[in-house]
């Protein structure tokens, strides 16, 4: 999956948490613009140094001006369109009447190349944008194979009801406040929401046990990885969704499975789902116990820092939920629920 190819516009307020996701255009990077602007202003430069020095062959040169202009209206659509053509134009006219040519050659010569130079952008520019919408809807059809793949997960084990989408929003949360790149936080999101999908290949009675689980089960138990990772691997070649779910049961002291990672070694989206996952699976009622206060899960979350968890992920994550308890909307909810009891 190249998750640098479209921006996701998240709405998490139905479903798996992905249902209303807006998908918009992709955009160039920045360090892909800047080296396309330069490769394209050299390319224009030495066209029009050829024309004005090689004469004998300067309309042919200046056919060469297409190069430019289609690339750049390619790349930049609309805009590359325009800029690229109206560039190219000034700088033909220029040069003409700079080497003396007849002013009624060189309006001739000016609107025929402005007509094929138009043509030429604008058809280019039209292929790009078929090429962005067909990108668009793909990804769209990728979202909803993700947020039904999710909500089949929670479906599996009553108990994780909304399980993946509590752990989504709060790694996004948590990645937010960390300033991750967009691509990378939109890769957190979905490797969240699919972290579990393994958990397709684990037999019920032992999803579900209300005791502990023996040896061998937890053996079973800890396979929900490898099964997750060969179920991704057919969806993203890249391998980039799997990581998440490959790191996020490793421990940052190096104690969890199943490559034993420590510390940085852990990737940080790894580092980040471990702890929304913990997190959540504290808060929420399991077969074998009921969920801790919130109160408590974060003592647990502290005193698990540095140990089970990357001590920065955590302070981050503590600061958010300390924030977030004393905002005057959550107040005035608890207050209300108080109210009713």
């Amino acid at each position: 999956m190249n998750s640098s190819s479209v921006e996701v516009r998240k709405h998490r307020t139905t479903g798996s948490g992905l249902d209303a996701a807006v998908v918009t255009p992709p955009q160039p990077d920045r360090l892909f613009t800047i080296r396309a602007s330069l490769l394209l202003a050299i390319d224009v430069l030495l066209i029009t140094l050829g024309i004005h020095h090689l004469e004998p062959i300067s309309e042919l040169l200046a056919t060469s001006y297409f190069i430019p202009i289609v690339a750049a209206a390619y790349w930049w659509e609309t805009r590359g369109a325009v800029i690229g053509t109206a560039t190219c134009l000034i700088l033909y006219t220029s040069v003409s009447l700079a080497s003396g040519g007849e002013a009624g050659f060189i309006v001739q010569q000016l609107l025929i190349k402005g007509i094929l130079f138009c043509f030429a952008a604008f058809t280019a520019s039209l292929i790009s944008m078929e090429r962005r919408q067909l990108l668009v809807r793909l990804r769209k059809d990728e979202i909803q194979t993700i947020g039904a793949l999710a909500t089949a997960i929670d479906a599996k084990d009553p108990y994780s009801h909304r399980h993946s989408t509590q752990v989504m929003e709060y790694a996004v949360m948590i990645g937010e406040a960390m300033e991750l790149p967009p691509n990378q936080l939109e890769l957190l999101e979905y490797q969240a929401m699919l972290h579990d999908i393994g958990n397709i290949g684990i037999p019920d009675n032992i999803l579900n046990k209300p005791g502990s689980l023996s040896p061998q089960e937890m053996e079973l138990m800890k396979g929900h990885v490898s099964i997750g990772v060969d179920i991704l691997k057919r969806i993203d070649a890249e391998g980039k969704l799997a990581e998440g779910v490959l790191d996020h049961q490793e421990r940052f002291d190096g104690g969890g499975y199943p490559r034993g990672l420590s510390a940085n070694a852990i990737s940080l989206n790894g580092r980040i789902l471990a702890v929304a996952d913990g997190y959540t699976a504290m808060i929420s009622d399991r077969p074998y116990r009921k969920a801790l206060t919130q109160e408590q899960a974060m003592e647990e979350m502290a005193g698990n820092a540095a140990t089970q968890f990357d001590p920065d992920v955590v302070d981050v994550f503590l600061r958010l939920l300390r924030s977030k308890a004393s905002s005057p909307a959550v107040q005035q909810e608890e207050n209300r629920e108080t109210h009713w009891q």
